[in-house]
């Protein structure tokens, strides 16, 4: 899938696993640093909260579901605020993932 191939590009210079948070059975989530993001559910029911990220202000296109346009995305976009926080709902069986390379202006 190329655009996981894009997050992967994006946070090669950011190798380590920062705010990483699991509920204890099949949901998980991590960041790479100042790079990227990432919500995996394995589960039937959706996930849903506010996670905490080194990402920087600005809204990003999860390209887990679609990729940047020239309008903005084909997938859901993703705020981070100023504190890093973002609102992140990831279906069931599904994933968001978002990185500095899928900023939405």
């Amino acid at each position: 899938m190329p655009r996981m191939l894009a997050f992967r590009k994006s946070t090669a210079s950011s190798p380590d696993v920062t705010n990483f948070w699991d509920d204890g059975a099949n949901q998980i989530a991590f960041g790479r640093g100042n790079k990227g993001f990432v919500v995996i559910n394995r589960t039937s029911n959706p996930v849903h909260r506010l996670f905490q990220t080194s990402l920087p202000f600005g809204s990003y296109c999860d390209v887990f579901q679609g990729e940047p346009t020239q309008g903005g995305c084909s997938g859901a976009l993703v705020r981070v605020e100023n504190s890093g926080q973002a609102d992140i709902t990831a279906g069931p069986f599904s994933a968001v993932v978002i990185h500095v390379g899928s900023t939405v202006w």
